[in-house]
């Protein structure tokens, strides 16, 4: 797929006891400092605030990408484990009265989140075992923290599964990743976690980025995609079998314009149509078999122009303009949105849904922004589906209303979403600080991010 809030507990939108005491407290301190109650609420003259519409695997317009699923397995760390957390931010604010800044990409991770803000910079938030938050320590958060050495980002990416690892896409189209690096996930030939950013080795100019249970691709600016980290079932995509730590080119793909990574198979749009590779256990390549395959190949029946995708734990989506969104493979949980539960090996309608924005796919459930609104499918154990209930839906469900939305990221069990306006909320599971408030309190409807 995540700003601005500073209350103690979870604060739910709509809640006025709660908003007018926050309000009353925080425009007094900021009479007290000087500032403005617009710049202590984030509110700012949009000309000054660099824009986003980066979208959750695949783009519709900025050619990024935020993180698709992961799979479940375990692995060692170099990282320390430290069962420290802190609730302190040091968000910076702005100097000589400019407004601080704010998020325009969110990327939901498994139990951590990551925004990239408005001044270039990259926070996370959550757990932080093995370094995913990227500030050089292993302590959880319960409140973003900086990533160290990032001030030139424009989109993240976050691992859903138990390889936690992140990266992000600077401006100057080079790669920064971070976290458990195991398997080669980092992509720096070492095969070790590192609990600050490494550059990413072997790339060129990068257009797209996304990272999946322990392996990540990225499409380049001349067409071609690179993939590296496990690659047991072929999720790389070069014909092989094997961990590579460093990118390697995948076969069969000339004109990649959007790449999604997920639980051990990827895919990409390519020549007007979208190609996956991989595991195929549950149909989630989409070509109509269960057949895994170390190259790509296309997806049948897709029926669409497509303009974006994005790829789940076991299951992939993409979409186009105006034509209902059309979901794949693994389905127990109601993901592919179609009313059933049943796995599909070619791609369906995803229902009462056309002409979406984008779609983002998390690890066992699914969200969509349409006309600014979140509508989101499949499994609501912790409440990631955000309506205020912990009933799966096989079928989309209108998130609770909480504002304009630009940006919406699934990770493994919760949910992120960047407003208009640069803040965040999250929904769902927050065992360790994930959906950013402060607190460990699972929320079934959306909380804000205290920046």
């Amino acid at each position: 797929m995540e700003p601005l809030s500073h209350a103690t507990g979870p604060i739910r939108y709509g809640d006025p006891l709660m908003v007018r005491s926050r309000a009353w407290f925080l425009c007094a301190t900021a009479l007290f400092a000087a500032v403005g109650c617009n710049a202590i609420f984030g509110f700012e003259d949009p000309v000054l605030r660099e824009t986003s519409t980066t979208t959750t695997t695949a783009t519709d317009s900025t050619s990024t990408t935020t993180g698709a699923g992961g799979n479940t397995g375990t692995t060692s760390s170099t990282g320390t484990t430290s069962s420290s957390e802190t609730t302190t931010s040091s968000g910076a604010g702005g100097s000589g009265g400019s407004p601080p800044p704010v998020a325009t990409h969110v990327a939901a991770g498994t139990n951590f989140s990551c925004a990239v803000m408005s001044d270039g910079g990259v926070k996370c938030w959550g757990l932080n075992h093995v370094g995913q938050l990227g500030d050089g320590t292993t302590d959880s958060h319960l409140t973003p923290e900086p990533v160290d050495g990032i001030g030139a980002a424009k989109a993240c990416s976050a691992s859903n599964l138990d390889f936690h690892f992140a990266c992000a896409l600077l401006q100057d189209k080079t790669l920064r990743c971070w976290g458990d690096g195991n398997l080669g996930q980092l992509g720096d030939n070492k095969g070790t976690a590192s609990s600050t950013p490494v550059a990413v080795s072997g790339l060129g100019q990068v257009d797209v980025v996304s990272v999946g249970w322990a392996h990540a691709c990225a499409a380049l600016n001349d067409g071609s995609a690179r993939c590296w980290g496990s690659g047991g079932f072929g999720q790389l995509g070069n014909g092989q079998y094997s961990v590579q730590k460093v990118p390697v080119g995948v076969l069969m793909l000339t004109s990649a314009t959007h790449i999604g990574a997920g639980g051990q198979h990827s895919c990409a749009l390519d020549a007007g149509g979208a190609q996956c590779w991989g595991k195929n256990n549950n149909g989630q390549l989409g070509t109509g078999d269960n057949v895994d395959s170390p190259t790509a190949k296309p997806v049948v029946d897709l029926m669409i122009n497509p303009v974006g995708l994005s790829v789940g734990f076991a299951h992939s989506c993409a979409w186009d303009s105006s034509k209902p969104p059309r979901c794949w493979g693994f389905n127990t949980d109601g993901q592919l949105g179609d009313g059933s539960n049943d796995h599909k090996t070619s791609p369906v309608n995803v229902t009462g849904l056309s002409g979406v924005d984008h779609v983002s796919a998390g690890n066992a459930h699914t969200c969509a922004l349409l006309n600014k609104a979140v509508h989101c499918w499949g499994n609501n154990g912790s409440g990631q589906l955000g309506n205020d209930s912990n009933t799966d839906s096989n079928l989309p469900v209108a998130v609770k209303a909480f504002g304009a939305v630009e940006q919406v990221s699934a990770g493994a069990n919760h949910t992120c979403a960047v407003l208009e306006d640069g803040r965040v909320f999250c929904w769902g599971k927050n065992t360790d600080g994930q959906l950013g408030d402060g607190t460990k309190n699972d929320s079934k409807v959306p909380v804000e991010v205290i920046f």
